[in-house]
Order: C-alpha cells, then sequence, then structure tokens
C-alpha cells in the first residue's frame, strides 16, 4: 500500500498483482492516472 498526504487528505493506493493500482476501490493503469484523478478532484 502506497500513503500519500496531499493538502490535507490521506491518499491510499493499493498495488494490485496484475501490475494495476488501486484507488478508492477503482483500478487504474498507472500512477499518473490516479495523481490526475485526485488533482481533477482538488480543482
Amino acid at each position: 500500500m502506497l500513503t500519500r498526504d496531499f493538502m490535507g487528505q490521506t491518499h491510499r493506493v493499493v498495488a494490485l498483482p496484475n501490475g494495476q493500482f488501486e484507488y478508492n476501490g477503482k483500478p487504474y493503469s498507472s500512477l499518473t492516472a490516479i495523481a490526475c484523478e485526485i488533482a481533477v478532484r482538488l480543482l
């Protein structure tokens, strides 16, 4: 599990065995995709 605090919120990402990542129950193909999701939500 990867954990990062950003702008007062803690974000947790799980690395899946198939090479994907899970964030908030949704699979993502890259950490960059998750970072974009977080940035869009905070705008």
